[in-house]
């Protein structure tokens, strides 16, 4: 190549990087809210906040994504509702919270749905469930961006005994999610239920007001929940996933390059949250029982007998009348 060709090539490089620099300042800048009840204890945090530096990097700063957990934008259903209609750009909460502002998605929380993780994970993350739980939400203005991933099993924790069969649960009045499949399934199981939202767990547990709560390990202890119940057990009675969502009008309002690096971005970000959150799991337990705490395992007569009412609920039709039907015949059947 000659010097004239050379000083030709330098021309044209020079007009690219101009026109790719100019294309990306001619871009409108798009400010993401991502909203969230989790508080900056939950693993998932650190890696959250990793993805709204990459982004703004990536972007060259026309992708801005501002963090708002711990309830900062109101309850789980304050920020669906928010994110449906484009008050809020982003959240990141579980399908449950989701589930009490579009009843149609709420069968992926049936108590005992999923015996396990790879389950949960073959079915409903990767597999013919996610898929229409993902049209629901679309249908709903919301798009999942990126991998669903687990919040964590539920199982239970009091301050009277450990729960290890039927009869440690008459009576315990339990601290359930409001929702009338949770309160139908602890009736079915003998317990009082009292439906309340997350942020007043804490105090009705330390003034008494109720015996136990049924969470997880992570959002047990993030909330603080382990500071007033010596008892846990993995019953893992219920499942649920948290997932990245957008408003749909507010991805389609990306450029193609800007929702490249979106895309691209939430779904490596989302695995790594996952992982975080796998690990958290037994943190938390450790954390827990180093502070007193008992974690036992679940007996096969406990299991059996929450596996039967589980299965009250899901044939209640009170319960289950606003739910995606088809689905729901799908369950019944046995064919998941």
């Amino acid at each position: 190549m000659n010097k004239e060709q050379q000083q030709l090539l330098s021309y044209a490089l020079a007009a690219i990087m101009a026109f790719s620099v100019c294309g990306m300042a001619a871009e409108k800048k798009i400010r993401l809210t991502i909203a969230s009840n989790n508080t900056t204890a939950h693993p998932a945090y650190p890696a959250i906040e990793d993805l709204a530096k990459e982004l703004k990097e990536k972007s060259g700063g026309n992708l801005e994504m501002i963090i708002a957990f711990s309830g900062a934008m109101g309850s789980d259903r304050e920020i669906t509702e928010a994110v449906m209609n484009g008050g809020v750009e982003m959240m990141y909460i579980s399908d449950i919270g989701m589930g009490a502002v579009i009843p149609k998605l709420a069968y992926v929380n049936l108590p005992y749905l999923f015996k396990s993780r790879k389950e949960a994970e073959d079915i409903y993350h990767n597999g013919w469930m996610g898929e229409r739980f993902r049209q629901t939400l679309l249908e709903n203005n919301i798009v999942v961006v990126g991998g669903m991933m687990e919040t964590d099993f539920r199982w239970m924790s009091n301050s009277r005994h450990p729960i290890q069969k039927p009869e440690d649960l008459a009576n315990l009045k339990m601290r359930v999610v409001e929702s009338p499949m949770y309160v139908k399934f602890f009736e079915h199981l003998g317990c009082l239920p009292v439906g309340m939202s997350i942020s007043e767990v804490a105090a009705a547990l330390q003034q008494k007001v109720i015996d136990g709560q049924d969470n997880g390990p992570i959002t047990t202890y993030t909330f603080g929940l382990h500071e007033f119940q010596p008892y846990m057990t993995m019953t893992n009675h219920a499942y649920a996933s948290l997932m990245f969502s957008i408003n749909k009008d507010v991805l389609e309002e990306m450029s193609s390059s800007q929702r490249a690096v979106f895309e691209e971005l939430v779904g490596k970000y989302s695995a790594i949250c996952y992982e975080n959150i796998k690990k958290g799991i037994d943190q938390r337990c450790r954390e827990m029982e180093a502070t007193g705490m008992t974690i036992i395992d679940t007996t096969p007569d406990l299991s059996e007998f929450m596996l039967e009412a589980a299965k009250k609920v899901w044939a209640d039709t009170t319960v289950t009348r606003l739910f995606d039907q088809e689905v729901v015949a799908r369950i019944l059947s046995g064919d998941m």
